[in-house]
């Protein structure tokens, strides 16, 4: 019997701390911006590679895709803001657990265990980013 094995797409969005913009995954492949395993981004020069130029990760923040869309088709990525019935939830990978979670209102004293079910659910609307709503406010 053969056993099914689940995939799911890996791809990042990043925000650009100095710009403050949301660099999304398309844009980064088209300026040939590339996430390194250490977590920064390198601009790879076509022309030379000592022309290419790396972004630490407290200037280019990585947002990593968690694979699910909200109610609208609109993909979900870490550190993402949606509201489901007047609450506004944040989703974050959580290192420790291994997992997506969220928790609500930013606060993770009301964490829930995992967001798995909950964004499988698609009943809830992005509103942003933690960036883009300090931007915001």
């Amino acid at each position: 019997m053969e056993q099914k094995v689940e995939t799911r797409e890996i791809k990042f969005e990043a925000w650009n701390t100095a710009q403050q913009i949301m660099f999304s995954a398309e844009g980064m492949s088209i300026d040939q911006l590339t996430l390194l395993p250490t977590g920064s981004f390198i601009n790879v020069s076509s022309v030379s590679t000592r022309l290419s130029i790396i972004y630490p990760n407290d200037k280019m923040i990585p947002l990593q895709f968690t694979d699910f869309r909200d109610k609208d088709n609109v993909e979900v990525y870490d550190f993402d803001l949606y509201e489901r019935e007047g609450v506004t939830w944040k989703v974050y990978f959580d290192t420790i657990a291994f997992q997506w979670r969220i928790c609500a209102n930013g606060d993770k004293q009301y964490d829930k265990t995992s967001c798995v079910s909950w964004l499988r659910n698609s009943k809830f609307r992005r509103i942003g980013n933690e960036w883009e709503q300090k931007i915001r406010t």
